[in-house]
């Protein structure tokens, strides 16, 4: 969670931010995961906590993942430092952009602000259980990482639609009505979930707590939890303060633009290490082992070693004499039983089986003549009526093919990924903006769907 935060705050790639923003979200969400383990029976509020921001992340962070694919789609580009100005070409992007940002910020008013506020109850309920001193220091890290959430996210969005425009940027088309559409739905989707908690709590939190053995009071809290008191506003307040306060001092400072030293770095403060140490762990251990097989095989065994020269000496002399006599003899004995019980089995399961032989050479002439010929004939023939339809539902698909006019490709091509460069070719260039529209056409229907089905159910 602090630590994907800290490293989104230093990145200039629009979609590294937003990766980056992703893995520490999932941090807040394994955060409310432990808290409800840690308090297991009355550990409600973290599960609570951790399916609210499930679905909220899954607005706001989707949204802003699309409309930075928008941005891409047109302008090909997304190093920030290529980009700003963007909120004259792209108004209503901007404006549903702002308030994703919100709702990842946790601004009161937008559905962040609920989960984060039932997250943090929930590591406050786990400090206050047995008062671990971790605990207390986890309680800050999340405000903490909530400042940098705050931090970045603005820096991400000012960078991108504020700012000065970058120099041959030219202007871009307007947004086409769809692009305002699903956008739009987005931005109200987390306005309503960020200001209606209780009746999501009531529909879809509290149904999910009775999956599991959780206090009754606990669960039944949840719905006449009161998230807007003064003490979540002034927490939720320290936390965007911070955030905007980092924010200024680091944009002065420069700070955004620092890259830090190799030595800091994953690969030399962990992978080298443990490499290092594993092959001196596998020198050391190599060398003992062959420093006690040296001495225990070669110098601690002597008696051993002169037995062994008696037993070969022995060997040679007995050998030509006795050894070679007795090997002959268990030999022929050996050719002898066989051959006799060869003989036996000829006389005894061949000669008296004679109609058994009959029998079996019958059904073999049964088998290979009647049978394969009558069942190739018959496998050729339902090889004919597999091809024949086959063929004709080859037929039937390629002409449904033709009447969908492209469709299905299209379908295809926008499911895998819609953000490939543009190459300089019309071709990729057409395809590119074509699964975006796609993609945008596909959402706008399932958005659709989700916000009447929520309505009534709210």
């Amino acid at each position: 969670m602090f630590m994907a935060a800290f490293i989104a705050l230093f990145q200039t790639n629009a979609k590294r931010i937003l990766a980056y923003s992703s893995i520490s979200q999932m941090g807040y969400i394994l955060m409310g995961v432990g808290c409800a383990a840690y308090l297991g029976y009355e550990g409600a509020m973290g599960l609570a906590g951790t399916a609210y921001h499930i679905m909220n992340h899954a607005f706001f962070k989707a949204g802003m993942f699309m409309m930075v694919g928008a941005v891409y789609a047109r302008t090909h580009e997304l190093e920030l430092s290529r980009l700003g100005g963007l909120y004259l070409d792209f108004p209503v992007t901007a404006l549903a952009f702002l308030v994703c940002a919100c709702g990842i910020a946790g601004v009161p008013g937008f559905n962040g602000y609920a989960s984060k506020t039932l997250l943090h109850h929930a590591i406050v309920e786990a400090y206050e259980h047995h008062h671990a001193v971790s605990l207390y220091w986890a309680e800050k890290i999340f405000t903490l990482t909530s400042a940098f959430t705050v931090c970045y996210i603005t820096k991400l969005y000012t960078s991108i639609f504020f700012g000065p425009r970058p120099f041959g940027l030219k202007r871009l088309a307007g947004e086409p009505l769809l692009e305002k559409a699903v956008f739009g739905i987005m931005a109200v989707g987390i306005i309503i979930m960020g200001l209606f908690p209780s009746a999501m709590l009531k529909r879809f939190i509290e149904p999910a707590a009775h999956g599991f053995i959780y206090d009754g009071h606990g669960v039944e809290h949840l719905l006449h939890l009161n998230i807007w008191t003064r003490h979540d506003l002034q927490g939720i307040a320290v936390a965007l303060g911070l955030g905007l306060l980092f924010f200024v001092l680091f944009s002065r400072s420069g700070a955004f633009s620092y890259r830090p030293p190799g030595w800091l770095s994953v690969e030399y403060l962990i992978y080298q290490p443990v490499t290092r140490l594993g092959g001196l762990v596998y020198t050391f251990s190599g060398r003992i082992v062959d420093i006690t097989a040296d001495g225990f095989f070669v110098k601690g065994i002597p008696p051993l070693v002169l037995v062994s020269r008696k037993v070969a000496f022995w060997d040679d002399c007995l050998d030509p004499y006795l050894l070679q006599p007795a090997l002959k003899t268990m030999a022929r004995l050996y050719t002898g039983g066989a051959r006799f019980l060869d003989s036996a089995a000829e006389g005894i399961l061949v000669e008296s089986r004679r109609p058994l032989i009959r029998f079996s050479n019958s059904m073999y002439v049964l088998d290979s003549v009647v049978l394969v010929g009558l069942g190739g004939k018959l496998l050729l023939l339902g090889k004919f009526f597999r091809e024949f339809f086959y063929g004709f539902c080859f037929r039937i698909i390629k002409f449904c093919m033709l009447l969908g006019r492209g469709y299905g490709r299209r379908a295809f091509l926008a499911l895998i990924k819609m953000d490939y460069d543009y190459k300089g070719e019309e071709f990729y260039h057409y395809f590119n903006i074509l699964n975006f529209d796609f993609d945008f056409i596909l959402l706008f229907v399932v958005l659709v769907s989700v916000l009447v089905i929520g309505l009534v159910l709210i």
